[in-house]
């Protein structure tokens, strides 16, 4: 079934996460909701900080794309890097655009308030307190920098996925723990009495008949994304990818490309929502 969304069009809304509420305290990764990417602290060290590039999700060491929130003021939030607890999510003023990371020092271009593309949306706008500006995704999709806001600009729409995984809070010093001494205790075993019984091999039995295996659910369809015509009034669109809810296809610049949700997802494809979302939040059909 080829279930044409109207994503862009609409706007980049709905559900992708249990609430739409920043919480303090938790840890996030920023997901581009044009892309997918995340934003990810460069390794390119200068002396005192790095670039902050989108990037691929990562499933494993993935300190550099997860994102400690501590709310300063009502939506006002500080972002620190779990790569280094000292550092900070930061729009710098030395080279203007740029974003980095830098030593937490608490100005206003440390300081991020995340406005809601409109009512109850889980797709949000990073804005800097310092010139209002927001992190924006640069049209070769390699690098992000700062630009005035544009409602029609679905590069700056970004969403915030809680990590699954437990991570130290970046504002507390690591725990420190002690080894207790270790002792060697000699194993202890019991012989079990020998026996002169003839072993004796089961029976065999035949076994029951099972069900044919269900046939009526569609695997994918590899080479999908290929077959679609991307609409000519519509530079950016997504369509489902029948049979693998964790695919997706997306029209870019006019071009059909396949995609990947991210870890633990499925792209939901109904018109008003068109993003992955968690897997327990879509019914997949395919499943």
């Amino acid at each position: 079934m080829k279930s044409i969304l109207l994503v862009f069009a609409v706007g980049f809304m709905a559900s992708a996460y249990a609430n739409s509420k920043i919480t303090s305290g938790e840890t996030y990764k920023l997901i581009s909701a044009f892309d997918h990417s995340v934003l990810d602290v460069s390794e390119e060290r200068p002396e005192n900080h790095r670039r902050v590039i989108p990037f691929m999700w990562k499933r494993t060491d993935t300190a550099n794309q997860l994102w400690h929130a501590e709310e300063l003021s009502p939506n006002v939030y500080t972002l620190t890097t779990l790569m280094d607890r000292n550092y900070v999510l930061d729009s710098s003023k030395v080279t203007p655009g740029y974003v980095i990371i830098y030593q937490r020092h608490n100005a206003d271009n440390q300081q991020w308030v995340f406005d809601q593309v409109r009512e109850n949306s889980f797709t949000y706008y990073i804005r800097s307190l310092y010139d209002n500006k927001v992190i924006t995704l640069s049209d070769d999709n390699l690098t992000v920098s700062m630009a005035d806001k544009d409602e029609q600009n679905y590069r700056q729409r970004w969403l915030l996925a809680e990590t699954f995984e437990k991570v130290p809070d970046p504002t507390q010093p690591p725990p420190v723990t002690t080894e207790e001494p270790t002792t060697t205790e000699e194993p202890t075993t019991t012989e079990e009495p020998t026996t002169t019984e003839k072993q004796t091999q089961p029976p065999r039995t035949t076994p029951e008949p099972t069900d044919p295996p269900n046939t009526t659910k569609r695997g994918p369809i590899e080479g999908y994304c290929d077959t679609i015509v991307c609409p000519p009034d519509r530079e950016e669109q997504l369509f489902e990818f029948p049979g693998d809810c964790s695919r997706y296809c997306q029209c870019s610049n006019y071009v059909p490309i396949e995609r990947d949700c991210p870890p633990n997802m499925y792209f939901n494809p109904d018109p008003i929502i068109s993003v992955c979302v968690r897997e327990h939040e879509y019914d997949c059909p395919y499943d």
